[in-house]
C-alpha cells in the first residue's frame, strides 16, 4: 500500500534586476518517496509502485538575461546541485552525486523593429542520480521563427522541438541482486505553428516557452 510522499523546501533568493541576474540557493527533502520498482524472481520480471527512498537535494540556480545587443537576447540558466538518496527498504542502496543542468534560450532579431525573430533554444543535463537510479547525459535542441504582423497585433510562430531526437532517457536502476539498464525515448519531437491575436494595446509575448527538462528526467 502506497503512503503519501512529503517534500520540504527551503529557498533563499537574490535578484539584481538592473544587471539581469538572479540566483537562488535551495534545499529539498523528500520523505517516503515512491516510484516503480522492478524485481527479478526465478526468471519472472515484475514491477510495482512502492515507497522506497528518502532524498536530499541541495543546489544553486543562477539565471542571467543578456540584452546588450539590439539583435540578440539570451536567457541563460545554470543549476548546480547535489543529490543524496537513501533507500528505506532492503536492497535499495545509497546514491550520491553532483550534477549540472544548463539551458540557453536565444532570440535573434532580424530587423530594427524586432518584428521578425529566429529562436534557438538548447538544454543539457549532465549525469545525475535520483532515488536508486543513475541517469546518463541527455539534451534537446529547439529551432523556430516568429513574426509580429499588423502593428504587432498578430503574432505567428513556427517551432521545431527536439530537432535531433535527443530526448533519450538512459540509465541504470540499482537493486540488491540485480541492476536494470534502461533506454527510453520520450517522443518530444514535433512541429508547431501558432497564431496569436492581441485585442488590447499591450504587446503580446511571443517568446519561446521554456520546457522544464528536470521535471521529465525520471524513468518509469
Amino acid at each position: 500500500m502506497l503512503l503519501p510522499s512529503y517534500n520540504q523546501n527551503l529557498e533563499l533568493s537574490w535578484l539584481n534586476e538592473r544587471a539581469g541576474l538572479s540566483a537562488s540557493l535551495y534545499l529539498q527533502k523528500t520523505t517516503d518517496g515512491f516510484g516503480q520498482l522492478t524485481f527479478l524472481d526465478a526468471s519472472v520480471l515484475t514491477s510495482r509502485y512502492e515507497n522506497y527512498f528518502k532524498q536530499y537535494t541541495t543546489g544553486l540556480n543562477i539565471n542571467y538575461v543578456f540584452e546588450k545587443l539590439n539583435w540578440w537576447q539570451n536567457d541563460l540558466s545554470a543549476n548546480l546541485y547535489h543529490v543524496n538518496s537513501k533507500g528505506i527498504q532492503e536492497g535499495i542502496g545509497v546514491r550520491s552525486q553532483w550534477s549540472c543542468y544548463l539551458q540557453s534560450n536565444n532570440t535573434f532579431f532580424l530587423d530594427e523593429s524586432k518584428s521578425n525573430m529566429l529562436l534557438i533554444n538548447y538544454a543539457h543535463n549532465f549525469p545525475e542520480v535520483g532515488d536508486n537510479t543513475k541517469y546518463f547525459t541527455h539534451a534537446y535542441l529547439d529551432i523556430g521563427a516568429a513574426s509580429a504582423l499588423f502593428k504587432k497585433k498578430v503574432n505567428v510562430r513556427l517551432m521545431l522541438e527536439d530537432v535531433f531526437s535527443q530526448y533519450w532517457m538512459r540509465g541504470v536502476m540499482y537493486m540488491e541482486n540485480n541492476n536494470f539498464n534502461f533506454r527510453n525515448y520520450y517522443d518530444a519531437r514535433r512541429l508547431s505553428l501558432t497564431f496569436t491575436y492581441n485585442f488590447g494595446g499591450k504587446k503580446a509575448d511571443i517568446s519561446t516557452p521554456s520546457v522544464d527538462f528536470e521535471e521529465n528526467n525520471r524513468a518509469n
